[in-house]
């Protein structure tokens, strides 16, 4: 058998996407320190991120607000997550000078700014906080973060 080794967020996403869409998310992987997974166990959506131990990457569905902060940007979740209160917004800041040293993650951004319809699909690993509006995204650095520009099909149409 094959091996291969990432220390790439993007990697995985990619790979996790093509599996996805392969409906082949049983398939096994080692992630160092943490133990063995399956692709479906290893990747957690945010409505979930609550009922979770141990490693993971969070991902879910999240919309660009419509102000900019010069390259800095705010994402916000498009499923809320309960506290066992009440359900809580969940959002990502990114300062403009953050932004300015992640332009890979910049240019998706702009690419969805150009299409209002269109949605991220936002891959971290890390946790979540509470802050004065809600939940926030809390990766624990850059490098993991991905974001995945999506089309809705009716925009894609016209």
């Amino acid at each position: 058998m094959q091996h291969y080794t990432s220390r790439s967020i993007e990697t995985l996403v990619s790979c996790y996407e093509t599996l996805k869409a392969e409906k082949a998310l049983d398939i096994g992987i080692h992630v160092d320190n943490f133990g063995d997974y399956t692709f479906k166990n290893l990747f957690c959506h945010v409505k979930k991120i609550n009922n979770v131990d141990g490693f993971h990457i969070f991902y879910g569905g999240a919309k660009l607000y419509k102000k900019r902060y010069g390259k800095g940007f705010k994402l916000y979740f498009m499923d809320k997550i309960n506290d066992g209160t009440s359900d809580m917004p969940l959002s990502l800041y990114v300062s403009n000078e953050d932004a300015n040293r992640v332009t890979h993650i910049t240019k998706t951004i702009d690419s969805a700014k150009d299409h209002p319809h269109s949605y991220l699909t936002v891959y971290w690993i890390g946790t979540i906080e509470r802050d004065d509006h809600g939940l926030s995204v809390l990766a624990a650095s850059f490098r993991h973060l991905a974001l995945r520009f999506k089309v809705p099909l009716s925009e894609e149409e016209d």
